[in-house]
């Protein structure tokens, strides 16, 4: 049967090359030395093994129909598939964890911007914003068109938008946020909520528009050993892995990479950063990244005062805007992952003890920060790129970003690799 040279290291084009190798496609997977399984292979802080981020699986309350191909941004309705290939790879359950949580001014309240039951935001805000939130909702209207701000504000009304969007999108993307697409929100983990679900929460009622998610984590607790049973498997079956520190370009048939060219055999599937897109097309270009920072801790289990899978914490003054658990620590103690605003991370133990997550005066231990941590920025310019670019390649299957800037999370990926590897059985039959 036909082959696929696969480019990239993220977790898409790990299943999709083990998927078409377990097929009986002949695969190449070439991907780069640093970084395979991209953001979700776990790192060492002071000899923890942890996830760089909040990394956990979200599994919609009712099982999918049966899984085939589907658009991006549809991964929540097909999230049992990614529940269940995890499962098998790592031939254990995984872990459920707590309902996630809002922070906000020292308060906690569950997390109604996976749930939708927005009823939780009168255990949050003052009377006098909940009257004003309310005031405002009912000349709301449904907008996802024109940029995340303009949308946000016509859904919202000017306090809740305030409140609740604009006071963690500056944390990600200061200033630049306001230009980003409503469309592509949720690369910076801002919602639109429907003027109807806005009203009922605010009336302290339910008017869901999905069902509330659950969350799974695998039992180490972190996710760096799906990416290792992921290399065990593309060994195993003989897909033929090529390393490389650079991807320079393409001439003719052949990638060239580290200098040296490569024949691209079989169909060309492609899951590359937008930089390296950009290369391959020949535009040696910068693209818009967002500069984020994430900082370690550890604590005492009895010193944590909010049991969740995460915490989204919405302080404008506080730098953090999210918060997890997952990691490897000595028994009684947690790991604590602090996702930061940049430049921020050595205000990470402030942030958790303000956001009441630590308590105040507990004995915490840095493991490790970084800085700078880059991720594309879902920007129109950016957009502009990949398509430049791809009119440029030969035809060829895009996974993640550079398929969809709606397509980059971990169920994504899993379910495109997943796709692809259905396309070389039904080729192959």
């Amino acid at each position: 049967m036909d082959g696929f040279t696969i480019v990239g290291g993220s977790i898409g084009c790990l299943v999709a090359a083990s998927e078409a190798a377990r097929a009986g496609a002949r695969v190449r997977l070439i991907a780069p030395r640093r970084g395979l399984g991209s953001g979700f292979s776990s790192v060492d802080a002071s000899g923890r093994a942890v996830d760089l981020g909040a990394r956990l699986i979200e599994v919609a309350a009712e099982p999918s129909p049966p899984s085939g191909d589907w658009a991006p941004g549809e991964a929540r309705r097909h999230s049992h598939h990614v529940k269940a290939y995890v499962e098998g790879l790592l031939e254990a359950p995984l872990v459920e964890l707590a309902q996630a949580k809002v922070a906000l001014d020292g308060r906690h309240a569950d997390d109604f911007l996976a749930t939708l039951d927005l009823s939780s935001i009168c255990q949050l805000v003052s009377r006098a914003e909940l009257a004003a939130m309310r005031r405002e909702a009912e000349m709301s209207t449904w907008c996802v068109d024109g940029t995340l701000e303009s949308a946000s504000l016509a859904c919202h009304g000017p306090t809740f938008h305030a409140r609740f969007v604009a006071s963690r999108a500056e944390k990600l993307y200061p200033g630049r946020w306001r230009h980003v697409g409503a469309d592509v929100r949720h690369r910076i983990w801002a919602p639109l909520f429907h003027p109807n679900t806005l009203r009922a929460g605010l009336e302290g009622r339910i008017e869901r528009g999905r069902d509330p998610v659950r969350y799974f984590a695998p039992a180490s607790g972190v996710f760096g050993g799906i990416v290792k049973r992921l290399l065990a498997r593309l060994e195993r079956d003989g897909v033929d892995l090529v390393l490389y520190d650079r991807l320079d370009g393409m001439s003719g048939d052949q990638l060239v990479v580290d200098g040296a060219p490569i024949p691209i055999a079989g169909e060309l599937v492609l899951g590359v950063s937008f930089a390296e897109l950009a290369r391959l097309a020949g535009h040696a270009e910068d693209v818009d990244d967002m500069a984020l920072d994430v900082a370690w801790l550890e604590v005492a289990a009895e010193d944590l005062l909010v049991d969740a899978a995460y915490v989204n914490v919405m302080d404008a003054a506080n730098p953090a805007y999210r918060v997890s658990f997952g990691g490897r620590a000595p028994a009684g103690r947690r790991v604590v992952c602090v996702e930061l605003a940049a430049s921020a991370a050595s205000r990470a133990v402030d942030a958790v003890t303000q956001a009441s997550i630590v308590r105040a005066g507990a004995d915490v231990v840095l493991l490790r920060a970084a800085s700078g941590v880059r991720v594309s920025a879902p920007t129109d310019k950016n957009r502009w790129r990949v398509t430049r670019a791809k009119v440029a390649l030969p035809p060829a299957r895009y996974l993640g970003s550079v398929r969809d800037l709606r397509a980059d999370t971990f169920a994504e990926h899993v379910l495109q690799g997943l796709a692809l590897g259905a396309n070389a059985v039904r080729r192959a039959a």
